[in-house]
């Protein structure tokens, strides 16, 4: 997968002396960040971006065909965890409800980049951010360990969501996209209450996957 957050030696300097800083605050609590040493872009919901400096500059957005495998990954990470939790909620027709409401909208986010053919090498990008996707997928035999695991997975699927968003705009500038983000924002709200330290664990998972 070629995006991923910094991993140069900026990565291990004090928060306050690296050349990190902030390119947008979407407002739904994440934060775009750039390292200016080695260009990278990313997401996160660490605490640690409350203290970087905003960029005044112009920020060189990745290529189209990054965008675009960028932009499918997010769509089905998130698809395929709304997919594993409708076995959670079977007996819950108002839940449900709102998962089918999700994935309708994922499938009209999906719609204008399905216009796209998808080349050999953004393939291989593909199959191997699914790979790393599937290794992530690992849930525990107890349930309420297993709904936890569920929570992070879908923090993590949102923060791709958000990097998409941030990074990806020839395909993400959509009313589509920005009803997807709202809702995926207000379950990582609900979730955030209902399991301590999901967002924490979520981070982490995202991280590792645009590593």
């Amino acid at each position: 997968m070629p995006a991923r957050s910094c991993q140069c030696p900026e990565r291990r300097a004090p928060i306050a002396s690296r050349r990190w800083e902030i390119c947008s605050k979407p407002g739904d609590g994440t934060t775009v960040i750039r390292c200016k040493e080695c260009g990278a872009i990313w997401t996160t919901r660490a605490k640690f971006a409350e203290a970087l400096p905003y960029d005044i500059g112009p920020v060189t957005l990745p290529r189209d065909a990054f965008q675009h495998t960028r932009a499918i990954v997010a769509l089905t990470m998130l698809d395929a965890l709304l997919y594993q939790f409708q076995s959670f909620v079977e007996d819950q027709p108002k839940v449900l409800r709102h998962l089918d409401e999700m994935r309708e909208i994922i499938e009209a986010c999906g719609k204008p980049i399905r216009k796209r053919r998808t080349s050999a090498g953004a393939q291989r990008d593909l199959h191997a951010a699914c790979d790393a996707m599937y290794q992530s997928y690992r849930f525990p035999a107890d349930p309420s360990e297993k709904v936890d695991r569920w929570a992070a997975l879908f923090c993590a699927a949102d923060l791709m969501i958000c990097d998409a968003a941030g990074l990806c705009p020839n395909y993400t500038s959509t009313p589509d996209w920005r009803k997807l983000r709202r809702l995926s924002d207000k379950w990582v709200t609900g979730m955030m209450g209902m399991c301590p330290g999901c967002a924490e664990e979520g981070d982490k998972i995202y991280q590792e996957l645009v590593a």
